[in-house]
């Protein structure tokens, strides 16, 4: 799994070797929520199709927590974009 994990970073992070750099460690933030959205959406179709066809109440409740869990990495997302912008005022205290 870690070969794999590698891969994955070496295809689609740009310097993904400079874990030190923070627009790299953004980068990887972004992968990862990016990865995490998709594999939930996917879940989230498998169990409302299954819970609706056996009329199951909490598989569909899984469901929606699922789909729920798409949103927190939307945030994790959004918080890696803040992260990786360039601060546009400079302060002193």
């Amino acid at each position: 799994m870690k070969k794999f994990t590698h891969w994955i970073a070496a295809k689609a992070i740009k310097d993904h070797q400079s874990v030190n750099d923070l627009k790299v460690r953004a980068r990887y933030g972004a992968l990862e929520g990016w990865v995490s959205i998709v594999i939930n959406l996917l879940l989230f179709v498998v169990k409302i199709v299954l819970g609706l066809s056996v009329r199951s109440v909490s598989l569909i409740a899984d469901a929606v927590h699922t789909l729920a869990d798409s949103g927190t990495s939307a945030a994790v997302i959004i918080g890696f974009k803040i992260i990786k912008a360039e601060p546009k005022y400079a302060y002193s205290l």
